[in-house]
């Protein structure tokens, strides 16, 4: 057998090892709360946030692929969703992106925003106003301010800081350690939530997303007061994607050496969290 034959014999090897069956949906519904702020987690990176009763969905991901595998039950499925406000999308890979789940949810919430070059597939999509950012504008929905913030992944990748009166909260998607972090930790000093990647993804090798030990140096960065770590529900095909073991586990002891571990609130699938 040729090099090549083996490399893809490995490749196909290993994709149909990772095509475990998907964890069955969870029977629960959306839990309304009068809470000043609450998150839901659906799964991975998609989570339902409300910020005085205005409420958004952020990076919906219903639909398991191939290459990119739900590791966890969905906490929340379409027909359980809540009203929403808005639609917010970080980016558009596939475990942020979904079209069939969009286009169904352009049927009831015709809000959407994102970064600017994912407008035009949004709105073929369905969705009939549609925000797009750039790193640093603004727009404002229901009495929510959302502004877009750097990533590491550039114009087409973003986070947002979502702020109603005293109450900021950050959204950083599927990012690396950047340095514009400091910059939002100046220009918003008082976080009350983050909601932060640890599942260290990587690619072909290469880092794609904060190692849980990195999102804890973001978190000592931040100083949020509640942070909620995402982006770790998912299967990838390896070796071409690989993620840390027991990313949870390895955020908390990494908080905990920074005597940050009281802010941890982490989120099963079907869970949410709430102040008042």
């Amino acid at each position: 057998m040729s090099d090549v034959r083996r490399v893809v014999a490995l490749v196909v090897a290993a994709a149909l090892a990772s095509c475990q069956p998907v964890p069955r949906p969870h029977a629960g519904t959306f839990h309304d709360s009068d809470a000043e702020i609450a998150v839901t987690r659906i799964l991975h990176g998609s989570l339902v946030l409300s910020l005085r009763g205005t409420r958004f969905l952020v990076d919906p991901w219903f639909h398991s692929g191939i290459v990119r595998r739900q590791a966890e039950p969905l906490g929340l499925r379409p027909e359980t969703l809540p009203p929403l406000a808005a639609v917010i999308l970080t980016q558009r890979a596939g475990d942020h992106f979904d079209p069939p789940a969009l286009r169904r949810l352009a049927g009831t919430t015709p809000r959407a925003v994102a970064p600017h070059p994912l407008r035009e597939a949004l709105l073929e999509l369905g969705f009939v106003d549609v925000r797009g950012l750039g790193p640093w504008e603004r727009t404002t929905i229901e009495g929510v301010t959302l502004t877009s913030v750097p990533s590491s992944g550039g114009d087409d990748q973003l986070g947002y800081v979502l702020s109603s009166g005293e109450l900021d909260a950050y959204l950083a998607g599927d990012t690396r350690p950047f340095e514009q972090l400091a910059e939002i930790a100046a220009r918003f000093p008082q976080l009350e939530l983050a909601c932060l990647p640890i599942g260290g993804r990587r690619l072909l090798g290469l880092p794609r997303e904060m190692s849980p030990d990195e999102a804890a140096a973001a978190v000592a960065l931040l100083q949020p007061a509640v942070v909620i770590p995402t982006h770790y529900g998912r299967q990838g095909v390896a070796p071409l994607l690989w993620q840390v073991s027991d990313p949870l586990g390895k955020f908390r002891a990494a908080l905990a050496r920074r005597g940050l571990d009281d802010r941890l609130v982490p989120l099963e699938p079907g869970e949410s969290w709430h102040r008042l």
